[in-house]
């Protein structure tokens, strides 16, 4: 209990941790370690990421996947020795451009990241897109997410599913526009991916 709101709890593998996402120490969400027995939450991640949702443990419960968008810290690495001018307008690039409970966008695209209980960072995808529902493969040697990986993500209602190696590299796609997927799930040996979205010629609860 303590100041901020908690969400998404995740149990590691062994039962013995709970990471969850707070915003208990700057009022802006991040992610945190809590033993499953009670005690003091371990702030996990920093100002490199930002917004994270999705939480998923990797299945040897040394790290996490979740999405999220590029920190202030990390903003600011991909910016070095640029100038930025300060505009008496805002430039709109995008059909969505403003989201209800969101606000304007903000420039930012939601990314496929891992972070290790030792701090260690990487971001996985990269591109303007949005991924989001990263989950671990059983043997944890890769990461199944959901991507609308095109320059025209806005004006289209499909996405896909995409796999890619645990510690980064070329995405492969699964699906071909087929419908507008919500969530997937693992079958426990590995082998098989199920899926529920929406077809888009049928309509919704396909």
């Amino acid at each position: 209990f303590g100041v901020g709101k908690e969400s998404s709890p995740r149990w590691s593998p062994d039962g013995g941790q709970i990471a969850f996402i707070s915003t208990r120490e700057d009022d802006k969400p991040a992610i945190f370690l809590i033993p499953s027995n009670g005690g003091e939450a371990k702030r996990l991640s920093d100002r490199r990421i930002a917004e994270p949702s999705d939480l998923e443990w990797a299945p040897d419960g040394q790290s996490l996947t979740f999405s999220a968008k590029q920190g202030e810290e990390k903003a600011a690495e991909s910016k070095e020795g640029e100038e930025e001018e300060e505009k008496p307008y805002r430039e709109v690039t995008r059909l969505f451009w403003k989201m209800d409970g969101q606000g304007w966008w903000d420039g930012k695209w939601r990314h496929i990241w891992t972070l290790g209980l030792d701090g260690q960072l990487n971001q996985i995808t990269d591109g303007d897109f949005d991924h989001q529902a990263p989950r671990y493969a059983p043997d944890g040697s890769k990461i199944l997410f959901i991507a609308n990986r095109t320059a025209a993500a806005d004006k289209v209602r499909f996405n896909n599913l995409w796999l890619v190696d645990a510690d980064g590299g070329e995405p492969q796609r699964l699906t071909h526009d087929q419908c507008a997927i919500a969530a997937a799930i693992w079958s426990p040996d590995g082998k098989q991916i199920a899926y529920v979205g929406q077809e888009i010629e049928r309509g919704p609860n396909s």
